[in-house]
């Protein structure tokens, strides 16, 4: 699966949580937050998947720099732990 999350339309941190939710299908239960987002990240997102963040310093700008930081953050941390348990892969790039 492709997935673009594109800055120009992902502009606030709730914006980004609605996305996550419609594009993976988590609907009910999903929580909009980091540790929701960790859960579905390791659990609840099928595999392979490669994640592209277009004009993120939109979506930076939006959120502000520490909620940017902390989802870019979550999302290089499933990468690699996919990378060192050997599993499908989620392979994420940034793109400001």
């Amino acid at each position: 699966m492709d997935v673009t999350i594109d800055g120009a339309s992902i502009d606030s941190v709730r914006a980004f949580h609605d996305f996550v939710a419609d594009v993976f299908d988590l609907h009910p239960y999903y929580g909009a937050n980091p540790n929701a987002f960790w859960d579905a990240l390791t659990g609840s997102i099928g595999r392979p998947v490669h994640i592209v963040w277009i004009n993120a310093g939109l979506s930076r700008a939006g959120m502000g720099d520490e909620q940017f930081e902390l989802l870019v953050r979550l999302l290089r941390d499933a990468a690699e732990r996919d990378r060192q348990f050997s599993r499908p892969q989620l392979e994420f790039s940034l793109s400001e």
